[in-house]
């Protein structure tokens, strides 16, 4: 099933997340995610986020749908791929999910893609991405002490 085009600023923001210079992915990781997902990396040698725009924006473009581009999000969102730094899961998830939800997308905790009710608002976004850090957090409370309490077996 063919996926409509995101905006392009969605794509941009998606580019500017992935590619953020502090929790984001290394210039060679991007390098890989393009290799792995079939998307031509014209531009190996500018910045990270702009070349994740150039390569996702002009796929988006010749493919007419937005699959390869959410695409691609899956699999660098995979929980596995992140298993050494779930920080930076974490805060990609986050950064993603406050683009996505513009779209009535989002990435769950297990790295799929599910549809959610459209955000209109920036406020809305962040709302959305707080209440999702809140039940992570309770949820890694309990493995933390159900991971204690297995440790004294």
């Amino acid at each position: 099933m063919k996926l409509k085009k995101l905006d392009l600023s969605i794509v941009e923001g998606i580019s500017k997340a992935l590619g953020n210079t502090n929790n984001g992915f290394t210039s060679t990781e991007i390098g890989q995610l393009l290799c792995e997902c079939n998307i031509p990396d014209l531009e190996p040698s500018i910045t990270k986020w702009r070349r994740l725009n150039e390569a996702l924006s002009v796929k988006q473009q010749q493919d007419n749908c937005a699959n390869n581009i959410l695409n691609l999000i899956i699999h660098s969102l995979k929980p596995s791929r992140h298993i050494n730094n779930q920080d930076r899961f974490n805060f990609l998830k986050d950064e993603i999910n406050k683009i996505l939800g513009f779209e009535g997308l989002e990435i769950s905790e297990s790295g799929e893609l599910k549809e959610i009710s459209k955000v209109k608002t920036i406020s809305e976004a962040k709302e959305r991405v707080n209440r999702l850090k809140e039940k992570l957090k309770t949820v890694i409370l309990i493995m933390k002490f159900l991971n204690s309490v297995m440790k004294r077996f």
